[in-house]
């Protein structure tokens, strides 16, 4: 989950991945959860293994929502907390969502660039796709509809641009452009 557009919508509705878990491993593992954690512990937790019940971890960092049609946003830029866990070297992969994406000042039928930084927060308009910390570039064309788009991220880009602290992205669109989103998302595999 959380590698295709497809699957955005369940995500945002409070589902996650199982990996590679047996039924039985997640039902024990949902158990044991559940009688420890709280809150968004219990979903962080499903995800990482404990005990190798599963090959990989996922960690699945949500930043929220940005703008609405009354106030469109050129730049938005969040940060999310790395779990200490998180093995950079150990990554597999890195998937960015970004879901019921809207643009203004484009025409339907227009082809338009959004792209996303990772941890470099003087990213702008100009900023060009080659900079070493711009993990994905978008082409989205606009048809009047709200978008869910998803980019598999370069797995060098990803190991070099996270680092070992908070994880900042920057959402910039072309010039003229403006957006707002219902939210976005960083998934990034790493082996357990």
């Amino acid at each position: 989950m959380g590698l295709y557009e497809a699957s955005s919508g369940l995500l945002e509705r409070g589902v996650i991945s199982g990996l590679d878990m047996t039924p039985e491993a997640a039902l024990t593992k949902l158990m044991w959860t559940l009688g420890t954690r709280i809150g968004a512990q219990i979903v962080t937790q499903m995800q990482v293994s404990q005990r190798g019940e599963q090959s990989e971890n996922l960690f699945d960092m949500r930043y929220g929502k940005c703008g609405n049609e009354q106030e469109p946003q050129t730049m938005f830029r969040d940060y999310c907390p790395s779990d200490r866990r998180l093995n950079v070297s150990r990554l597999s992969r890195a998937t960015v969502r970004l879901s019921g994406l809207c643009l203004k000042n484009v025409t339907k039928g227009q082809l338009t660039k959004i792209r996303i930084f990772m941890n470099f927060a003087s990213a702008d308009s100009s900023t060009s796709a080659d900079h070493d910390k711009c993990i994905a570039e978008m082409n989205v064309k606009w048809d009047g509809e709200p978008i869910n788009h998803a980019v598999q991220i370069d797995d060098s880009k990803a190991r070099s641009a996270i680092g070992d602290s908070d994880v900042l992205l920057s959402v910039v669109a072309e010039d003229g452009v403006e957006f707002w989103f219902d939210g976005l998302f960083l998934a990034v595999f790493a082996k357990a």
